[in-house]
């Protein structure tokens, strides 16, 4: 989860924070730019309506004074335009603040992720609920406080100068709107089901796509392609089947509101027509009625599709929640993090147990100690769980049972975080450069920067590039010895007082594993503990303490 949740925090969660508060609007002063929003988007159409009306008396003969109403007309319409443009800017512009407070609250809560769920699903699944959820929730608070605001105060509107035209008409306008919402939503959750169907389907073709390339090298010495056509067929095979279903079910739809429109056309013009020869209608208040009943149609439209994105989203909504932990841990005191010097263990684990799945423990009642000033080795074979220890030393996870202490102290995991970020350098199995230069990846983007630090960390760590060359894609313009030695760099900059190496020569050639087991024996020279995982025999030179895992079990 390096490229969201533990990459991010050195350099993006006080800006994401700063700029939440900033930008958090009002509910109540939102709410009423909505509501004015919507008493415009009513006078217009009332104006519209209005408008037929006159048209309707004119071309029957209604003389000068219908000529003068429609001067009337004329200046009330422009005024009302110029009151829906400044206040549908106004509205915008909230819409836009509300989504920006949106992602900052989500990405705060990505900070805060259960690393084993992280772990469990993937990063790349987790940013692509993230950004689901960026899409969807900002697209139902716009929807939500926005468009069906202003809806509701269109139908309110319409159903009111209908009722002045012809209460008969306008309970047939009313029926016909509830009978479009009905249709739509038997249709959207057809459609909406197949589109998730889609979706998930074009997910499982992109993985497919992506594995073919990182395995091109192994693809192409196979004696055979049948295995690559036969993959890439069968996902190109359903996606195209749910593509064409998604076509199908939309075209229905299409026609269904096509034939319901048509039918409600005839229908009101038949009923006015007999109004209209019995007297009791003019033709003027019949286009009038017909136009709020064509603004009322879409107003029940978009009511009946909001129904099937709101719960859509919702169900996105759900599914990240489940990850993410929108509670910030508790502020605590510095002070109760600094190492004692009289503590001869820099970290103690008592009879800690975890696994991903409870039913399948990676480790199991381990107790270990790792003595402070030393240089000490965790070594085992392939998933005996080195690395989960790692992760559960730094906090990244939470044991299922055990204690962890921390120079005597067991902390909560509050203080671990903190602990971590003040206290430990840390090189990760698998590293992650940023878009940026390398001094401000070394320096996690820090405003301020120790510049007497940051050269003694590129030269102990042996970096050979300019500070100020820029990187982009997990730095891949570089070799991946180049990019570990950023890395190494990164975490001798912190200076902190223990030092976690989770296979930090997997790229170092010989020359560059001598001169980090040089830098590890530096590190304890000065004080300074650190925990070595590694299959690089040239780093154990100056190892004093060795902890053997085993798969499922404590040696």
């Amino acid at each position: 989860m390096k490229a969201l949740g533990t990459a991010l925090k050195p350099f993006s969660q006080e800006l994401v924070l700063r700029t939440f508060r900033q930008i958090r609007p009002s509910p109540w002063l939102y709410t009423l730019f909505i509501s004015l929003d919507g008493i415009v988007n009513v006078c217009n159409n009332a104006l519209w309506a209005y408008f037929f009306v006159l048209l309707g008396d004119i071309a029957t003969g209604g003389g000068w004074e219908a000529y003068r109403r429609l001067w009337i007309y004329i200046a009330l319409t422009l005024l009302f335009w110029a009151l829906y443009f400044i206040n549908g800017l106004t509205s915008e512009v909230m819409a836009i603040r509300t989504e920006f407070a949106i992602k900052g609250r989500i990405l705060d809560g990505v900070f805060h992720t259960d690393y084993a769920e992280v772990s469990r699903l993937g990063s790349g699944e987790i940013i692509n609920r993230y950004s689901d959820l960026v899409t969807n929730l900002t697209g139902v608070y716009r929807s939500w406080f926005r468009w069906n605001v202003v809806s509701l105060w269109q139908v309110i509107g319409a159903f009111v100068f209908g009722a002045i035209f012809d209460w008969r008409m306008t309970i047939g306008i009313v029926a016909f709107g509830l009978l479009t919402i009905l249709v739509n939503k038997l249709y959207q959750k057809t459609f909406y089901k197949l589109a998730n169907a889609l979706q998930a389907e074009i997910g499982r073709v992109k993985q497919s796509y992506i594995s073919f390339v990182r395995g091109i090298e192994t693809l192409v010495t196979l004696p055979s392609d049948r295995l690559v056509k036969r993959l890439f067929n069968e996902t190109i095979g359903g996606l195209l089947e749910k593509e064409v279903k998604l076509v199908r079910v939309r075209q229905n739809l299409q026609l269904a509101q096509f034939l319901l429109s048509n039918l409600f056309s005839i229908g009101l013009l038949l009923f006015g027509g007999l109004l209209i020869v019995s007297g009791s209608m003019t033709l003027g208040t019949l286009l009038g009625i017909k136009m709020l009943a064509l603004l009322m149609y879409n107003v029940f439209n978009h009511f009946g599709s909001f129904f099937s994105s709101f719960q859509t989203s919702q169900s996105a909504m759900e599914k990240v929640y489940e990850l993410v932990d929108i509670g910030r841990p508790a502020e605590r005191p510095a002070g109760q993090l600094s190492p004692s010097s009289e503590e001869r263990d820099a970290i103690k684990v008592e009879d800690l147990s975890f696994g991903y799945d409870s039913d399948r423990p990676i480790i199991r009642h381990l107790s270990l100690s790792i003595p402070a000033g030393q240089i000490t080795a965790i070594m085992g074979p392939n998933g005996s769980g080195k690395t989960t220890l790692i992760r559960l030393l730094l906090g990244l996870l939470t044991p299922n049972e055990g204690r962890i202490y921390y120079y005597g102290q067991c902390l909560d995991m509050a203080m671990v975080q903190e602990f971590r970020r003040k206290k430990v350098g840390y090189v990760p199995q698998r590293f992650f450069l940023f878009n940026g230069t390398v001094r401000q990846n070394i320096t996690g983007f820090s405003p301020v920067v120790d510049e007497e630090r940051l050269q003694r960390a590129v030269r102990l760590a042996g970096v050979d590039v300019d500070l100020d060359l820029v990187l982009k894609d997990n730095g891949r313009q570089l070799s991946g010895g180049q990019r570990q030695r950023i890395a190494i760099a990164r975490a001798l900059y912190r200076d902190g007082e223990l030092f976690i190496l989770d296979e930090p020569a997997s790229a170092l050639d010989t020359f560059g594993t001598d001169a980090l087991a040089n830098i590890m024996q530096r590190l304890v020279q000065e004080g300074k503990t650190v925990i070595l995982v590694s299959h690089r025999e040239e780093l154990f030179r100056n190892v004093e303490n060795t902890i053997l895992l085993a798969p499922y079990t404590a040696l």
